[in-house]
């Protein structure tokens, strides 16, 4: 046996611990290597078998929340320190542009000119992030487009850009599960399923972060 063909399970087993943990650190954890140790396997195993075995777009949906909660953060800062000076807006973003309003105010007396100065710095990572939460937007539309199964769910009522090119990324082939409603239970829409002695019994909880069933 040569020495590729020994590795051959390794390699396997690597891939497989990220398909059911859906992520490659978590993935690491559980063969207790590093996150950059089953990144590197994964993509030999690639090179190799010449073929893309998982899909890298969940980066975009990954930063994308990030970015999103990054322009909460600056929001409730902002919201946070002109409260100090008896400055209040009405929640949601309109509110918090009537309080840009007020720091780029110079004839405002409420606010020192030395906070004034803190404020618009946190006013200009607003904006950055802002801009770049719609660059990411841009991408997302089009990584949606660039598919056929991308395009097909886009046509189902209630299902977008977004989770259209979060469901392609994620499940590389859906002709992997026996039904739709094992899809469901396997990505959170519907309780898990479990079977003992040929009855199928449900248990556990509904997830209240998933969308909407994707029908397959």
């Amino acid at each position: 046996m040569t020495y590729e063909n020994r590795r051959s399970p390794q390699w396997t087993q690597h891939f497989l611990a990220i398909a059911e943990t859906l992520s490659f650190s978590k993935a690491g954890e559980t063969l207790g290597i590093s996150r950059a140790t089953v990144s590197a396997q994964l993509g030999e195993l690639e090179k190799r078998l010449g073929i893309r075995l998982l899909q890298r777009t969940t980066m975009l949906h990954r930063v994308r929340l990030m970015l999103n909660r990054q322009r909460t953060q600056i929001s409730n800062a902002l919201r946070a320190h002109l409260s100090e000076f008896g400055v209040v807006a009405p929640i949601g973003r309109n509110g918090i542009e009537q309080l840009l309003v007020v720091i780029n105010d110079e004839n405002d007396a409420r606010i020192p000119a030395d906070a004034r100065l803190c404020l618009r710095m946190l006013e200009a990572q607003l904006r950055v992030v802002k801009e770049q939460i719609l660059e990411n937007d841009r991408r997302v539309r089009a990584s949606a487009r660039e598919t056929e199964l991308g395009r097909r769910l886009m046509e189902i009522p209630g299902v977008g850009p977004l989770l259209a090119s979060a469901f392609v990324a994620t499940i590389a082939d859906a002709h992997a599960f026996k039904s739709g409603r094992c899809l469901s239970a396997w990505i959170g829409l519907v309780p898990k399923q479990n079977s003992s002695c040929g009855f199928r019994r449900e248990a556990g909880r509904h997830s209240d972060q998933t969308p909407a069933a994707i029908p397959v």
